[in-house]
């Protein structure tokens, strides 16, 4: 085995449909180029308590805190 998961599982996967060569960034993009005035993404109701910090200000973002359409990237030091 040279990967994460066993050669011959990939191939049946793959003969299923259930694997391919698309990324979820790909699948996740070409969904909201092809919905783009719905709703993507959204934090759980109680992501709080889950992570111990409060839910980022998306009324801030849309009033100019950030463009719309805009990348937002995150770095977690010490997650890998």
């Amino acid at each position: 085995m040279t990967g994460l998961h066993p050669p011959r599982r990939v191939a049946q996967y793959r003969a299923r449909g259930w694997w391919t060569d698309e990324t979820m960034d790909g699948i996740f993009t070409a969904r909201v180029a092809a919905t783009p005035g719905r709703l993507a993404v959204v934090d759980p109701p109680d992501k709080q308590d889950l992570m111990d910090a409060a839910p980022p200000d998306l009324a801030r973002a849309r009033r100019g805190g950030h463009a719309a359409g805009g990348r937002a990237a995150a770095a977690r030091p010490g997650r890998g």
